[in-house]
């Protein structure tokens, strides 16, 4: 899965100042190209407060005094939201004389950009409502083919404003999260850029107290991190702490079946 190389890097011009290192090199791609952002958006999600909100949830809460509130509370339990909403019924938190038992919050999805083509179907992903809009509207008056809709941008432009001549030939199209691994933080130590991590490595089997066997998926991702801090791939615990059992499954072993 990767072979030990040499990285070389100069201080300046001179070569004389250079430095050698040992580094790993991965023998396969982590992830798929295409790179996803991260959108907060105001979709009417409400969320109850009790054990369930998080730092993580209380952090997308819309109105401020309300997230201010909820984030004292819990900053009050070390973030521990069991032990800050344990008693709420008894000690509610209080906005204004009201009693705060609900709070709007910011749904979190995740974007990239995408180029209208004559394959483009997913009109409904669109983010911003309003291009949504006139990209279907586009559509429809195409017979609903993309072909004939997206096809020739040049000669059938989509227009968003034709007076000051605004054309969409591009859209933020929403993707779910399953699979999504961050790439890059922000300043504050929160994720940015995200990856698709569909190059598996392996598939491991464990066994849970009850003796019950169940698989987990190792990406290749996670199985060159493994080998970078001089461990196995091949993990002997699972993300539950479970031990293994069974021998692991990669790409293109046989397995009998009886």
């Amino acid at each position: 899965m990767a072979t030990r190389g040499n990285h070389q890097t100069h201080s300046g011009n001179r070569r004389e100042e250079s430095t050698e290192q040992s580094v790993l090199v991965p023998r396969d791609s982590f992830h798929l190209e295409t790179v996803y952002g991260e959108r907060f958006v105001d979709r009417g999600s409400t969320v109850k407060v009790n054990k369930r909100l998080t730092p993580e949830i209380a952090d997308r809460i819309i109105n401020k005094k309300e997230r201010a509130a909820i984030m004292e509370r819990l900053h009050r339990f070390d973030n521990d939201p069991e032990a800050a909403f344990k008693n709420v019924k008894k000690d509610p938190i209080y906005l204004n004389e009201a009693r705060l038992d609900e709070v709007s919050v910011y749904d979190r999805i995740f974007v990239y950009r995408q180029a209208l083509n004559d394959q483009f179907k997913k009109t409904d992903a669109i983010v911003d409502p309003e291009i949504r809009k006139i990209v279907e509207n586009h559509l429809a008056a195409n017979n609903n083919d993309p072909k004939k809709a997206f096809g020739d941008l040049k000669n059938n432009p989509v227009w968003y404003n034709k007076e000051k001549g605004l054309q969409i030939k591009a859209v933020n199209v929403q993707q779910k999260a399953d699979e999504l691994h961050p790439v890059r933080v922000k300043a504050n130590g929160q994720p940015k850029d995200f990856v698709f991590t569909r190059n598996n490595h392996h598939i491991a089997f464990f066994k849970d107290e009850s003796g019950k066997i169940y698989d987990e998926v190792i990406t290749f991702w996670d199985a060159f991190e493994r080998k970078k801090q001089g461990l196995s791939e091949f993990p002997e615990t699972s993300s539950k702490g479970d031990p293994k059992t069974l021998s692991p499954q990669v790409i293109n072993d046989l397995v009998p079946l009886t």
